[in-house]
Parts: C-alpha cells; structure tokens; sequence
C-alpha cells in the first residue's frame, strides 16, 4: 500500500511543477501561423500568374521570331502587298485557350527617288487576354486601333509587351 501512495505523491507533485502553454499564448500563435500560411499561399498564387506569365511570352516571343524569318524570307517587293495588317493567331495560344491576335503592320520608311520604298519598317505585335487583363492596347482583338485604346505610349499604333519591329532594306 504505501508504494501506491508514493506513486500518487509524485504524480501530484509532478503536475504542480509542469508547465503548460496558456490560452492567449495558444492563441497569439495560433494567429502568427495564420499571418504565415495567408502570406505563403498569397505568394505560391502570384508566383503561378508569373509562371503562367512568363510561359506565354516564351510563346509570343517565339512565334514572333518565326514570324520575322517568314517575313525576311520572302522578296522585299512582295512584302508590302503579302503583310501589310494582316492578323493571325498563334497556335500555341489558341491550344492553351488564350484569346489573343497578332497584327503585322508595315510602314514605309524610306523611299528611292523613284517613290518606291527602299525601307520598310516591319512591326509584328500579339496582344493576348490572362484573366481578367489585357496584354497591348487591343483591347477587343479586332486589329484595329479603336479610340481609347492607344493608353501604352499614345503614338498612334497598337502596341504590347509583345512585339518586334524591326527595318527591313530593299538593298
């Protein structure tokens, strides 16, 4: 029996000398964890839109490229009547479900003493829809610059973070 009550006595004397957390400190931690995890998955979903982001202009940038090499591959005389506002649409984009459209503009730089061209000033442009913003000035992908549009640089053309321009010579 009296080993019974030793065990007891220290079991008492045990809980008399632990310390446990309190309710405000569960609380205030409890709160800090929250503060945390909010800021990680605020981050985490930001970083998806850059990563969704930086996929598209990988796209776009290749797309314009080729589209360039199309370009300088064919004659100089033919560029004018083959490209000039023609629209397109980039399969990669419209595979991923991303409403867009391309826009090629050509404009005429210099000319020989004859009033043909001799340079051409070649701006290929895609502007594209992620969530709920736009990327370039056209904002309703008909081609076209409408009034409100130009809000970039206000030059009187469409432009987007998705461009090339670039001179293209006759010689």
């Amino acid at each position: 029996m009296a080993r019974l009550i030793f065990f007891k006595e220290k079991r008492v004397y045990f809980m008399k000398n632990s310390k446990g957390f309190t309710l405000i400190e569960i609380l205030i931690s409890t709160l800090i964890m929250a503060v945390v995890l909010a800021g990680t998955f605020q981050t985490a979903s930001y970083l998806l839109q850059v990563n969704e982001l930086n996929d598209y202009q990988v796209i776009c940038m290749n797309f314009l490229e080729g589209k360039m090499n199309e370009i300088r591959g064919v004659g100089f005389d033919n560029v004018l009547p083959q490209y000039s506002n023609v629209t397109f649409l980039v399969p990669e984009l419209t595979a991923k479900g991303v409403q867009h459209l391309g826009l090629v503009t050509i404009s005429t730089l210099e000319t020989f003493s004859s009033g043909l061209p001799s340079m051409l000033g070649v701006k290929i442009i895609i502007c594209l829809k992620q969530k709920n913003r736009i990327l370039g000035e056209d904002a309703n992908f008909n081609g076209l610059l409408d009034t409100g549009e130009d809000t970039l640089n206000v030059n009187g053309g469409l432009d987007s973070p998705y461009q090339i321009e670039v001179a293209v010579n006759a010689v």
